[in-house]
């Protein structure tokens, strides 16, 4: 958790935020992007559009250490595959909607911590997102 020296004003607002979000922010945003697995140039056929559009998306995934990142690496392919199946079940306007990407983003994590659940996801970022 949060160790804050600083004055009562900014400690109260720190503590308000903690509140909402479970990790203090200002603590873990340091670590944001020090242990990333990219999955790059992945091509997917949106479900119901009969191949005739794709994403073209490359991820990446957040996690909180090297061995995690090493992991993923191992199983490149399972993590792909979750990914993909993923990504293909939703529709041309689910994957267009810039509000639904944050949904998004937390069933790729729930799907790969499912699939392994000794990773510890912190985020999952769209480094690439396309729609054609």
């Amino acid at each position: 958790k949060m160790e804050q020296d600083g004055g009562s004003t900014e400690k109260s607002s720190v503590e308000m935020t903690d509140k909402v979000q479970p990790e203090s922010v200002s603590v873990a945003s340091k670590e944001f992007g020090k242990h990333l697995y990219l999955i790059e140039d992945l091509i997917i056929n949106p479900a119901n559009t009969g191949g005739q559009r794709l994403l073209l998306s490359t991820i990446g995934i957040d996690l909180t250490s090297a061995n995690e990142v090493k992991e993923l690496e191992t199983k490149a392919v399972l993590v792909k595959d979750v990914v993909i199946s993923v990504l293909a079940s939703k529709t041309l306007g689910q994957l267009e909607s810039i509000a639904y990407r944050d949904s998004l983003r937390s069933e790729l994590a729930d799907n790969i911590v499912r699939r392994m659940p000794d990773v510890n996801i912190k985020s999952v970022y769209f480094s690439k997102y396309i729609i054609q």
